[in-house]
């Protein structure tokens, strides 16, 4: 689908951020499926297009029911005009046009298109099997008790946070298992900052290391929102920004667990520190989560083949 807006001649806006989400009934319906970012395409001089695209499964609609789609700017864009269509040979009947209440006498300039061939569904959590034994400790983040209240640790791991932020423990997890939250954002109007880090030892310097994990997040990885894992092969655990913590992005898709893989990992003596990391800087109209789930460190067999 797309959209035909506006924003303006200004030097310092070149385009809209948006977020296309699919809600259920009307425009205060729940949301289904997964929410969309996208950014404007070039049309003319202070407009252009934003699209955006699902997979099959990715948006569970049920044959006859009414659905809404809302296109919501999101940081840094402040806001669009919309483009509409006055004229009769255009009127959808089935369907209208909300912009703080409804405007039954105007179509968006709007195209929908459904395709009857597509690609076939995205598997979102293929099995996760390292090979070797998994030498952190609950690394499956199985272990814990639940609760969205200042929850506890999960046994072997530490928070850190070097902003304000909500931990939270629970059913958030591949397949409706426990994993480790954290949560900021329109919950609570605060632009977070944290994670959980532990201390692997008794690693052998001479040999290599391969970690794995799952992580999920509420947004994209971007300008305003962050979702990342990383290692320090000195095993520090006391400084998120070290220089010596190797990071790798995550957050590819919304609401999608992903998994990060590094390899040839080599501790410098006989320990490695794993960390996880969630941040946002601006707070903006999302509920920002980031779940963690899944994570093993074994030791590589053959490492290259060999």
């Amino acid at each position: 689908m797309d959209l035909l807006v506006a924003w303006g001649m200004s030097e310092d806006v070149k385009g809209v951020q948006a977020e296309f989400r699919v809600r259920e009934g009307g425009p205060n319906g729940k949301i289904i499926g997964i929410p969309k970012r996208t950014f404007t395409a070039w049309w003319a001089p202070g407009m252009g297009f934003l699209g955006a695209a699902w997979q099959p499964g990715e948006v569970s609609l049920t044959p006859g029911r009414t659905c809404c789609i809302e296109c919501v700017a999101v940081p840094p864009s402040k806001g669009y005009n919309v483009a509409v269509v006055n004229s009769p040979n255009n009127a959808y009947p089935r369907g209208m046009a909300f912009r703080d209440g409804p405007v039954p006498d105007q179509d968006l300039e709007m195209t929908i298109v459904e395709y009857k061939t597509c690609l076939k569904p995205v598997t979102n959590n293929p099995a996760h099997e390292p090979k070797g034994k998994n030498l952190i400790i609950n690394g499956g983040f199985e272990e814990g008790i639940p609760n969205e209240q200042n929850a506890q640790d999960p046994s072997g791991w530490t928070r850190w946070n070097t902003g304000q932020t909500s931990f939270w423990y629970g059913k958030y997890g591949r397949n409706g298992s426990n994993a480790a939250r954290i949560i900021g954002g329109s919950i609570n109007d605060t632009c977070i900052d944290g994670g959980y880090v532990q201390r692997v030892a008794g690693l052998d310097s001479k040999k290599t290391y391969c970690l794995s994990g799952w992580t999920s997040s509420s947004a994209k990885t971007d300008i305003c929102y962050m979702t990342a894992v990383g290692y320090d092969p000195t095993g520090q655990t006391s400084d998120p920004n070290s220089p010596t913590i190797v990071w790798k992005l995550a957050g590819r898709r919304s609401f999608i667990f992903d998994k990060v893989v590094f390899t040839g990992i080599r501790p410098q003596t006989d320990s490695i520190s794993i960390w996880t990391r969630g941040s946002n800087n601006q707070v903006g109209d999302l509920v920002f989560t980031v779940d963690f789930d899944d994570f093993a460190l074994v030791e590589e067999i053959n490492p290259g083949g060999k």
